[in-house]
């Protein structure tokens, strides 16, 4: 698959190759595998070039069925600090998928 985009500054693109890269190393196999795929797409585009047509509904779900197979596509962990009207504080741990 190919991107329908790039990034049009070189520095930009640096920062999303450094971006995935770090990322792609995560001890979390939804992010380390998505990063990855991202990597990949994002390589092939540099090669390549830009897509001229949409991608197709069976390439879409070809797609959609790689990311079910490593979990969760998007999951964060978000930490919310709740200040108590005594003075202490409590934080509360969210997960977001």
């Amino acid at each position: 698959m190919l991107s329908s985009f790039l990034p049009v500054r070189p520095r930009i693109l640096w920062y999303l190759q450094t971006f995935l890269n770090r990322h792609s190393s995560s001890h979390r196999p939804s992010i380390s595998g998505y990063a990855t795929s991202c990597l990949d797409i994002l390589s092939a585009t540099l090669e390549l070039g830009l897509r001229r047509i949409k991608p197709s509904f069976m390439e879409l779900s070809g797609i959609m069925s790689k990311f079910s197979d490593i979990g969760t596509v998007l999951e964060l962990e978000v930490s919310i600090p709740i200040h108590l009207e005594d003075g202490s504080k409590v934080v509360r741990k969210i997960l977001l998928n």
